[in-house]
């Protein structure tokens, strides 16, 4: 059943989109989701949700070790919020009218298939949860006080010198082995830019 769908004539319909994830680095495949969701949406309903939670290996960088990439890649850094749960937002969320606003969350086809919170729609007794899949319709989307949307987007294939790369591990790994030449030129493929202090923002998380 459907839920406040219905606005009256002096509320308007508002749509939040949030892109969340780990992003232990984030790279130019991020980056060509968040410019086909810009594209899509417009850039003001567009935010990148991340944490600062670290761990030695896994997820070495801190939040404003991502702002510096996110930066790099080009993401205002307005677009960017730093929450304690990326795949609730919190902190955004809270902001919006939860009666006139739209909440679309983007995952990608990777994640929904690998993490077990999106294995089912229904709750244990029968009752749908929060998250449901993204309608073809967005006249069917409810507000964000009952539902938010998960819109899965494909997994974007990338390469980074040359060589095809699906995941930021496979990144991390590639310029942990680096010498110093190549780690540069892999810092300028992989955000489009190239600065000294991600390089060594990198070199002391990845390499010691």
């Amino acid at each position: 059943m459907l839920l406040s769908n219905k606005l009256s004539k002096d509320q308007k319909r508002n749509v939040l989109v949030v892109y969340p994830g780990r992003f232990h680095p984030f790279h130019k495949g991020h980056k060509a989701v968040f410019d086909r969701l810009c594209k899509q949406y417009g850039k003001d309903q567009v935010f990148i949700a991340t944490s600062n939670k670290t761990e030695p290996v896994k997820s070495p960088f801190s939040f404003s070790d991502k702002m510096q990439f996110m930066a790099l890649s080009g993401v205002d850094q307005d677009r960017i919020v730093e929450t304690t749960q990326p795949y609730r937002a919190p902190e955004l969320v809270s902001k919006y009218d939860a009666k006139t606003t739209q909440l679309i969350l983007v995952v990608s086809q990777k994640d929904m298939n690998e993490d077990a919170r999106f294995a089912s729609w229904t709750k244990k007794d029968g009752n749908p949860t929060y998250f449901q899949p993204m309608p073809s319709d967005p006249d069917e989307m409810s507000m964000l006080e009952h539902h938010g949307y998960i819109l899965t987007v494909p997994t974007t294939e990338f390469s980074v010198l040359g060589k095809p790369m699906v995941s930021a591990t496979e990144v991390r790994d590639k310029f942990a082995r680096a010498n110093l030449k190549t780690q540069k030129a892999i810092i300028k493929d992989l955000f489009g830019n190239y600065n000294d202090t991600v390089l060594q923002t990198m070199q002391i998380k990845l390499t010691g």
